[in-house]
């Protein structure tokens, strides 16, 4: 066996594999199964991106549909804010009545005159739906329906008679007449139901030859009012 001194570098070299090799494969270091790095797969978030996506398009969709149906329900609120203004201004239209008295103010005749004139009555207590005109005498009918017309005339002695008639347009419709003897007081009234186009005209006029009163009781007035529309 050689000695320390006559062992070289590559015989140091040799021994030192030799050794590694009973190393490895002693019994006691038996290797059983290679080993081999545990792979986990790594989501890159496609699938959870796509579904993100998925639920943007519904909700723009749906929220299209809502605008959508809000604009219907705007449409149909403007709609009946239409029909409800109609309404209200066939109500207001439906609400038709008037009462007046021949004077304002003072006491006093008119008449007799040679030829039949309008009377205006001035006083008006009432004029709902301002259908009648104070300056002119005249009632214009704003629907087409039933109406009632009464006239109270009221002579104040003379020799003349008191008389009045109604006219609707042209036509004359009745008349309220009375005559007083000596120095008495005379009244008389009428009353009646017509069937009026919308724009017809009623009014009274004094008959030729015929005076009429008033004073601040209001003898004479006229009066009518919308029954119902048709």
């Amino acid at each position: 066996m050689p000695s320390e001194e006559t062992m070289g570098p590559v015989t140091e070299m040799r021994l030192a594999v030799l050794l590694l090799g009973c190393f490895v494969c002693s019994g006691d270091m038996e290797l059983t199964q290679p080993l081999t790095p545990s792979v986990v797969p790594i989501n890159n978030g496609s699938s959870a991106l796509a579904g993100l996506e998925v639920q943007v398009k519904y909700i723009q969709k749906d929220n299209r549909a809502q605008e959508l149906r809000l604009r219907a329900l705007e449409k149909q609120l403007k709609a009946q804010a239409v029909r409800l203004r109609a309404l209200e201004k066939q109500l207001k239209e439906e609400q038709v009545a008037f009462s007046a008295s021949l004077l304002a103010t003072g006491s006093g005749s008119q008449g007799p005159y040679k030829a039949a004139i309008t009377l205006i009555f001035k006083h008006v207590f009432t004029n709902i739906g301002k259908a009648y005109n104070s300056n002119t005498g005249v009632f214009t009918a704003p629907v087409k329906g039933a109406y009632h017309f009464e006239i109270h005339a009221f002579g104040l002695g003379g020799s003349h008679a008191t008389g009045a008639i109604l006219v609707l347009n042209s036509r004359q419709i009745f008349t309220a007449y009375e005559y007083s003897h000596g120095h008495g007081t005379a009244g008389s009234s009428n009353g009646v139901s017509l069937a009026l186009q919308k724009g017809d005209v009623v009014f009274v006029r004094l008959l030729q030859h015929n005076h009429i009163f008033d004073n601040s009781y209001c003898h004479s007035t006229f009066s009518g009012h919308l029954l119902f529309t048709m």
